[in-house]
C-alpha cells in the first residue's frame, strides 16, 4: 500500500477509451465508455461535463451542482459541492500534513502521489448453457491482452473459474491457474461445451429450463477459490450470463439450487469480492421473452440491492458483446482500475 498510481495502458481495441476515470458503474452500459447522463458523450471530469461520484474534476475545475465548472481564483481552496450535492474537501498536496489520507476518487488531471496498488484476484463465473458460445469467443480474443495490461502495471494477476447451467463446477477446486494459457485452454474446453445441441448440465442430464444457477456459481467462487489476503488484494468476479436466476429451495432439472439471493450476497461481502456482472435485460425463452434484470440492473425480488451494488462492482449490458458496442477487455481492465483500492461497501 502506499505506492506510486498505476500507469495503466489502453487496450487496442477500443482506442481512447478514458481508463483514467474513478467511477462505480452499476447502470446498464451499451458502449465501451464510461456511462453518464449524456448518453457517454461528455467525459467525466471534463469542463461542463458530470463529476466523478467524489465530486472531482479536471485540474481547474470546481464540481458545483454535480458539473465540473471552471473555478473562481479569488474563492480560494475551499470546499466544493460533491455530486451527491453533499460537500467534499478540498483537494491537498500529496504529503501535506492537512492530507487526510489517500484520495480514493479523483480527477484525470489530480492524480496523487502516494495512492495504493492492490495484487488482483480475478475469478469467472461463467453461464456455460448453449446461448453464451459468443462470450466465450470474446474471452479468448481478449484475454491475452487483458492479462498483459495487469501484468503491465505490476497487478501480478491470478485467475480462477466457476462454470455453471443448473449445477456448476469449481474448475480444479478453486486453486488458481499457472499461468494465462492455461486459463485460454480451459476457456476452449467450456466454449465447446456450450456449442452442443444437446443443452447439457456439467455432471450429466439436459438443461430445459432458462433460470439458470448463478448463485451457486457465485457462492462457491466466494468460498471456494484461494484468494489472496483482502488487505492487499482486489478479490474481483466476472460473472457472465444472458438469464435470470432461482434461489434455494427452487429445484432446475431436478438439480436443487444451494443457497439463497441473501446467503449468496452474505458470502460474497464477508470475503470482500466484487462482482462485475456482464448481464441481460431480456431473456427466457425466444417465444417468451421475459425480464431478466432483477438482480444484475435492479432490486432483487424480495428488495434487495442488485448484486454489483451490493458488492462495490459493476455491471454492463452483454448485449454489447454480441452487437460489437462493448470491449470485453477494455470493460474488465476499466473495471479493475475503477474499483482498485477503493473501500469496500459495508455489508
Amino acid at each position: 500500500m502506499g505506492r506510486s498510481r498505476r500507469a495503466w495502458p489502453l487496450l487496442s481495441s477500443v482506442a481512447g477509451l478514458s481508463l483514467g476515470l474513478a467511477m462505480s458503474c452499476t447502470e446498464p452500459r451499451d458502449e465501451g465508455s464510461p456511462f453518464d447522463d449524456t448518453g457517454g458523450t461528455c467525459p467525466i471530469g471534463a469542463e461542463t461535463c458530470p463529476c466523478t461520484q467524489g465530486g472531482f474534476c479536471d485540474e481547474g475545475l470546481e464540481c458545483r451542482s454535480g458539473l465540473c465548472v471552471e473555478g473562481d481564483p479569488d474563492d480560494g481552496p475551499g470546499p466544493t459541492t460533491g455530486a451527491d450535492g453533499g460537500s467534499t474537501a478540498a483537494d491537498t498536496t500529496p504529503g501535506d500534513a492537512s492530507d487526510d489520507g489517500i484520495k480514493l476518487d479523483v480527477g484525470a488531471n489530480d492524480i496523487p502521489l502516494d495512492t495504493c496498488e492492490q495484487d488482483v484476484d480475478v475469478v469467472f463465473t461463467m453461464d456455460v448453457s448453449t446461448t453464451m458460445t459468443f462470450f466465450f469467443d470474446a474471452l479468448l480474443a481478449d484475454m491475452a491482452e487483458v492479462d498483459a495490461a495487469l501484468q503491465s502495471v505490476g497487478a501480478n494477476p491470478r485467475y480462477g473459474l466457476v462454470v455453471f447451467v443448473d449445477d456448476y463446477e469449481v474448475v480444479d477446486m478453486g486453486v488458481p491457474f499457472e499461468d494465462i494459457a492455461s486459463l485460454q485452454a480451459e476457456f476452449q474446453t467450456w466454449k465447446t461445451f456450450t456449442t452442443s445441441f444437446a443443452e447439457p448440465q456439467i455432471h450429466g442430464g439436459t438443461n430445459t429450463t432458462f433460470p439458470e444457477n448463478s448463485l451457486d456459481a457465485l457462492w462457491h467462487a466466494a468460498q471456494d477459490f484461494q484468494w489472496r489476503p483482502a488487505q492487499t488484494t482486489l478479490r474481483l468476479v466476472i460473472h457472465a450470463t444472458d438469464d435470470t436466476m432461482s434461489e434455494a429451495p427452487a429445484v432446475l432439472d431436478g438439480i436443487a439450487v444451494e443457497h439463497s439471493y441473501d446467503e449468496t450476497v452474505t458470502a460474497l461481502q464477508g470475503q470482500e469480492v466484487r462482482v462485475a456482472a456482464f448481464a441481460a435485460t431480456v431473456g427466457g425463452s425466444i417465444f417468451f421473452p421475459t425480464n431478466v434484470s432483477a438482480g444484475w440492473f435492479g432490486d432483487w425480488s424480495g428488495g434487495q440491492p442488485a448484486i454489483p451494488t451490493a458488492t462495490g462492482g459493476s455491471v454492463y449490458l452483454i448485449d454489447g458483446i454480441t452487437n460489437g458496442t462493448l470491449s470485453l477487455g477494455d470493460a474488465i481492465v476499466e473495471t479493475v482500475q475503477e474499483v482498485e483500492c477503493t473501500p469496500y461497501p459495508e455489508g
